[in-house]
């Protein structure tokens, strides 16, 4: 045997028993695959709900309180012109609330929004004219702009809710919300 053959016959050995104490790329592979990828999607998950909870916590507790029925935000300036009866009454269930947004109907400008609570009734006066009629419904008031967080749904009237006057006589109407037989046919609101 020469001196080029026992150096390699020491180099074979020598790489053969590091190759035997070393993992080998598949082995290793294999061991992540199977623990690594579960404990990261448990800790990404565990985080996202965390965070969801935590969002829906703090956005009750920035709840507005709900104004009174039939207390009236006006969009224009009332005048001292004939006006008629609106009445508008709510369901029993005393969580859900309602707001019944009144506009023109030619120009779609707002004209007025109510605020009914459950189990209240709401007896207001508004000008002579022809209304779009939109009520909505839902819990956790946010104001005028965003109406409610959670449940909302809106319908709208399918023709216009007309206040005027005949012979001296002035005709107003009566809104039932939530009523399965009405006389007021509704689609959900283009709002």
């Amino acid at each position: 045997m020469g001196i080029h053959d026992r150096d390699w016959y020491h180099d074979h050995h020598r790489n053969a028993a590091a190759k035997a104490h070393r993992p080998s790329a598949t082995r290793f592979r294999t061991r992540s695959s199977n623990s690594g990828w579960f404990p990261w999607i448990f800790w990404i998950a565990l985080i996202f709900c965390t965070l969801l909870v935590t969002k829906l916590l703090l956005e009750s507790k920035r709840d507005l309180p709900f104004p009174e029925t039939g207390q009236v935000h006006w969009f224009i300036e009332r005048t001292s012109e004939t006006v008629a009866p609106l009445t508008i009454i709510a369901p029993s269930d005393e969580q859900v609330k309602y707001v019944v947004h009144l506009d023109d109907w030619e120009s779609k400008a707002p004209v007025a929004m109510i605020p009914v609570r459950g189990r209240e009734t709401a007896k207001i006066e508004i000008p002579l004219g022809r209304y779009r009629v939109t009520m909505t419904k839902g819990i956790g008031w946010r104001g005028p702009g965003k109406l409610f967080r959670m449940n909302t749904e809106s319908k709208e009237a399918t023709s216009p809710l007309e206040f005027y006057s005949v012979d001296r006589q002035i005709v107003g109407h009566t809104i039932r919300l939530e009523t399965v037989a009405g006389n007021m046919d509704t689609r959900p609101a283009r709002r």
